[in-house]
């Protein structure tokens, strides 16, 4: 009874998510699939799904439902090895390209990839955009990493926005911008923080060569835009034995996925510094003390419009929105730049 129960409430769940794909989608995986082992009917199920809807908070919460009813249905079912290799094959398959995708049936909700330090101003903007055009808007948030290697596999996506120009030209580079589209969004500021409650006291960059931290938190420096951006301005400084800061400070970096996260663990921790950008300590102002500000001036946002997107006129329409006096006022309440 418990497993009935829990399956009914698994396709109710698909059933909500998928909106106006579900009886597409259950049609087929019952005409495919009926008298076939539940395993591949539910593999088929879960890699359409993703295949279709992208990236998602919807998707996430469906993929964890779905590893959730999977390990009932081993123990109560004894699926083999080999079948729960055939449902995350299928899903890899069918997530990256495998599966030919269909478009959604009313195309008005617009996909942007967009950098994770962007997340709080575009929020607003998108609520924005909603109040004036009636069209959603569903974002992707995530360090510029790792949305570039998501369009990459998947192709999906109406428009990409970057925290630095690096991952846009590898974006680029596979051929998934639209032509004339990329633009110099925004500019923002490195600066460098701890904790509220921390006795750090810094007055100049070369303070740090002698500064008791213990851990340097920033973002993945061979990845993430504000590690890369940090790896830059402490190679600028070198400290009493001719080594530069940054060569001085590698042994005490903390490396974070993503400039947020960066910011929480500095936060955690009363022994450590971080650098990260202005907006960020802005949003976390009242638990963050300002050590230092970065005198660079070079980090840009870019953003780009996506080929083959699937919202053709959606996409645009925001595109042109984001350049908006409107949008701007926008940005700079949050503490972003123009770009002169």
């Amino acid at each position: 009874m418990t497993l009935r129960v829990s399956m009914m409430r698994f396709w109710l769940r698909i059933h909500l998510s998928l909106g106006a794909f579900d009886h597409f989608i259950f049609k087929i995986s019952l005409c495919a699939f009926s008298g076939i082992f539940v395993a591949k009917y539910f593999s088929f199920s879960l890699g359409w799904h993703l295949a279709t809807r992208g990236f998602t908070r919807k998707s996430v919460a469906f993929v964890s439902d779905s590893l959730c009813i999977l390990r009932v249905m081993r123990r109560f079912v004894r699926i083999q090895f080999k079948q729960l290799t055939l449902v995350f094959g299928v899903l890899a398959l069918c997530a990256f390209g495998g599966c030919q995708r269909m478009s959604d049936t009313d195309g008005d909700t617009v996909l942007v990839f967009a950098a994770v330090s962007l997340s709080d101003s575009l929020s607003e903007v998108g609520g924005a955009f909603r109040e004036e055009t009636g069209t959603d808007v569903t974002f992707n948030f995530a360090g510029s990493q790792t949305l570039a290697q998501q369009i990459a596999a998947s192709g999906r996506g109406d428009l990409f926005i970057s925290a630095d120009e690096e991952w846009m030209d590898f974006i680029a580079a596979k051929e998934h911008l639209e032509a004339g589209s990329r633009i110099s969004l925004l500019s923002n500021r490195l600066v460098l923080v701890s904790a509220a409650d921390a006795e750090f006291r810094v007055d100049r960059l070369e303070d740090l060569c002698s500064l008791d931290f213990e851990f340097l938190c920033i973002g993945d420096p061979d990845a993430v835009p504000a590690g890369r951006y940090a790896r830059k301005w402490f190679e600028q400084e070198r400290c009493g034995d001719g080594e530069t800061l940054w060569e001085g400070s590698r042994s005490r970096i903390s490396p974070a996925p993503d400039v947020r996260a960066a910011l929480e663990q500095v936060l955690s921790r009363s022994d450590s510094i971080g650098v990260v950008y202005r907006t960020d300590f802005l949003r976390a102002r009242e638990r963050t003390k300002l050590l230092l500000e970065s005198p660079l001036q070079d980090i840009r946002y870019p953003a780009a419009l996506l080929k083959g997107r699937e919202n053709v006129s959606g996409g645009a329409a925001f595109y042109e929105f984001l350049k908006s006096e409107k949008v701007m006022a926008i940005f700079e309440r949050h503490g972003f730049g123009r770009v002169e």
